[in-house]
């Protein structure tokens, strides 16, 4: 059976909807368990949504006498419809400079699906290319054998790939092909002080060891890392750093995020005051592409939509 559910980003409580004359919408989200998070936590069947705003909410049959001919229906079969997800604390260009080469762990209660993981993204990149995990894991999470990995696992998964397995930032584990890149002795085994090798700050051989993505590579890395973040629920996120990369991409059209991310400035002085509010001004174009808004009743919102394996967004 497949399982097909949507996010829903929104920036005002439904419970402020005013009552709007009928009319035509852009979009119907119906037949669905709608969790409205209002004051009464209520739950609906529909939504009509017009101009990236709810504009009304209740049962299909309700929300049916706003459709037209142009009008897009998304029919959701029963499935649960949540408020988005906001994660206010991400790397998000980091993230997806390095997305073709990554495995990822979450959900992994097993070391032997672990492996699993590994060895699967090894047969399905070329021999020398590079395998990470960047976080998002803890050895306490395999039921079956707790514990960081050894050598001898991780260069049976990856005899022709250099791989790493990042554990926040004091620990990471590494094959003998990525030890050797950086000047290490594999004989040491793989546990590592990440300190130098994926720290939070330069220096960070491990990161530096791969090759970097061609442009092409990192534009469709950024489609499959937004694709994937849609997926799980996030509809916005705040990034730490500021990308120009971003920027030029988001002038290409919208994002299927909402995007905030951290001005490098640090005013200690009028002069310096003076110098950060002109950054804040230069950036004025980003936040508009970003989604960001000082207005209260801003209600704008993202969609994603996950039916199987496959994933399609889209944000008004």
């Amino acid at each position: 059976m497949k399982r097909v559910w949507i996010s829903i980003g929104i920036l005002t409580v439904l419970a402020t909807i005013p009552a709007l004359a009928q009319r035509n919408v852009d979009t119907i989200v119906t037949h669905g368990k709608i969790l409205t998070v209002d004051a009464n936590f209520r739950v609906v069947e529909a939504l009509a949504i017009d101009g990236g705003r709810i504009v009304a909410r209740g049962t299909s049959a309700e929300m049916a006498r706003y459709a037209g001919r142009n009008t897009k229906i998304i029919d959701v079969a029963g499935a649960t419809v949540v408020p988005g997800l906001i994660d206010n604390h991400f790397h998000f260009t980091r993230g997806a400079d390095t997305w073709h080469q990554q495995a990822r762990f979450e959900g992994v209660s097993s070391r032997r699906d672990a492996l699993a993981i590994l060895a699967a993204k090894a047969a399905s990149l070329k021999p020398g290319d590079w395998i990470m995990v960047q976080g998002g894991w803890t050895p306490r999470q395999f039921a079956d054998a707790p514990g960081g990995f050894t050598l001898a696992e991780l260069d049976g998964v990856a005899p022709k790939n250099p791989l790493f397995v990042q554990e926040g930032y004091s620990v990471v584990y590494a094959n003998s092909l990525a030890l050797k890149a950086v000047g290490l002795n594999p004989a040491d085994g793989a546990r590592r002080n990440a300190q130098g090798l994926v720290s939070f700050q330069p220096p960070m051989a491990l990161y530096d060891a791969m090759p970097k993505p061609s442009p092409a590579q990192r534009e469709q890395n950024l489609t499959d890392f937004m694709r994937e973040l849609n997926s799980v629920g996030l509809t916005s996120i705040y990034s730490l750093g500021h990308s120009d990369f971003l920027a030029a991409r988001a002038t290409k059209g919208p994002l299927p995020l909402r995007l905030w991310e951290t001005l490098p400035f640090n005013a200690t002085d009028p002069a310096s005051a003076t110098a950060a509010a002109s950054l804040i001004e230069r950036s004025s174009t980003t936040q508009r592409w970003c989604r960001a808004s000082s207005k209260a009743n801003d209600a704008s919102i993202g969609v994603s939509r996950v039916s199987g394996s496959s994933a399609q967004s889209f944000s008004s």
